[in-house]
């Protein structure tokens, strides 16, 4: 995305923000301009406005989050819906929409409509991970490209098989035509089938791949032991800066439980043992199987 026009971009003006960090990364964010780009730049590609996201904070506090975001990665507010459109918006199976996840929007292709009329329910393939998703007619918008100071509808994709989520491995690419290429859309996008008892590495927590507190966590002894495969669909509704720290902070826990565990004696208190099987309960609520430790407790508790 070039520039274009910075008049777009005046204080207290709202935008929607992107950025290249990993967990705001393909999502656009409402934000503010605090500081405006200067009126004639010498480099404009290369600029970096300060804005104030409206629904992202800072870490612990209730403070808005501020960055200085790349002048590439910031454009105006798209254009609302027409007047007769706004109450109930309809899509249909392949269109590319926004769909409103996690304080932001993300990019996604309808994949199957549900229901009828007012109880109607989108189905929206997401990216990155790949996920399919259902989503309400108000919190999907048509997906638009800002190229060149103006709003652009790139055309819907092509039908997709029904296979997806049946087959592991199963890949498809959302064809995308070359002028769309050229533009440099974030529509173009991997997707993935999403099978049941598929590793969390292929899932929620496919960012964290490359993450030396993951290889860490996996070498232990107890995830040895009991491999897992947590799917965190609790942390769907967190927001995505804290989702990558909490799975890790879940996948400790499971660590640190097995271990109380496997030193229960007779005596234990029974509160001790309580706490652990409250512990497991949360455990199990994000996908850990945690029967033969749940077990081992009960005959100790008994």
């Amino acid at each position: 995305m070039s520039p274009g026009n910075i008049d777009f971009f005046a204080k207290d003006t709202l935008v929607e923000v992107s950025s290249d960090e990993r967990w705001l990364s393909g999502g656009w964010f409402v934000a503010k301009v605090l500081d405006p780009p200067p009126p004639s730049p010498a480099t404009p590609a290369k600029m970096k406005i300060l804005v104030e996201f409206q629904n992202l904070h800072c870490h612990g506090v209730s403070k808005l989050l501020r960055i200085r975001a790349d002048i590439k990665l910031v454009r105006p507010l798209p254009p609302p819906p027409p007047n007769d459109e706004q109450e109930q918006q309809r899509f249909e199976v392949n269109d590319v929409v926004d769909a409103y996840r996690n304080n932001g929007w993300w990019v996604g292709v309808v994949s199957k409509v549900l229901g009828e009329e007012e109880q109607r329910v989108y189905l929206v393939l997401l990216g990155n991970p790949s996920r399919t998703v259902d989503f309400r007619s108000s919190e999907l918008r048509f997906h638009l490209d800002w190229v060149g100071d103006k709003w652009i509808q790139p055309q819907k994709q092509n039908k997709m098989s029904s296979e997806v989520g049946k087959k592991r491995g199963k890949q498809m690419e959302a064809e995308t035509s070359s002028e769309k290429r050229k533009r440099g859309t974030h529509v173009k996008f991997l997707f993935k089938a999403v099978v049941d008892n598929m590793p969390y590495e292929n899932q929620n927590l496919r960012s964290l791949e490359s993450s030396p507190t993951l290889r860490f966590v996996q070498s232990l002894e107890e995830f040895q032991l009991m491999p897992q495969k947590p799917h965190f669909h609790p942390l769907d509704e967190c927001e995505v800066v804290f989702q990558e720290g909490l799975a890790l902070m879940y996948m400790l826990t499971f660590v640190n439980v097995v271990k109380e565990t496997s030193k229960l004696q007779v005596n234990t208190s029974r509160s001790i043992m309580d706490s652990l099987l409250k512990s497991l309960s949360e455990l199990e609520s994000h996908g850990f199987d945690v029967k033969d430790v749940r077990n081992r407790l009960l005959i100790y508790r008994q």
